[in-house]
């Protein structure tokens, strides 16, 4: 999402139920991806952060970024209304069986990956969208 070009209108937000925020912001700044073969735009890596200050609404726009305590569903309220994407118009990737749950009841396309996502489960819910439903 973040190298190629076909998803430059693609806009990549974070929520993050968790009563550590800040422990979770920094972890944006820590975890750090591999470019594809190929696509080293002079470095070898770039972290999570560097995706959400790029796929956010604009370049002047704050990240989408949901980091609290409170449930998934206010979090999506809150991208949606900073966004302007419907539920129906989006997808959510999440470990949590339950949380999926909840984001699905909005109408929002889901994959459980429980084991952390992989490109295949990437690639199956975009096969899948827009639904609604849980995939995996």
């Amino acid at each position: 999402l973040y190298a190629d070009p076909k998803w430059s209108k693609t806009m990549v937000g974070v929520s993050s139920r968790t009563d550590a925020p800040l422990w979770a912001l920094e972890l944006l700044r820590k975890f750090t991806i591999r470019y594809p073969d190929g696509q080293t735009f002079g470095k070898r890596t770039f972290t999570l952060q560097d995706v959400l200050e790029k796929k956010s609404t604009g370049a002047d726009a704050e990240p989408l970024i949901e980091i609290s305590y409170e449930s998934k569903a206010k979090h999506f309220e809150r991208l949606s209304q900073r966004t302007g994407v419907k539920f129906e118009d989006m997808l959510f990737l999440d470990n949590e069986y339950g949380n999926c749950e909840e984001i699905s009841a909005l109408g929002v396309t889901v994959v459980h990956c429980p084991g952390g996502v992989t490109s295949r489960q990437f690639e199956s819910g975009l096969e899948t969208f827009p639904s609604g439903d849980i995939v995996g």
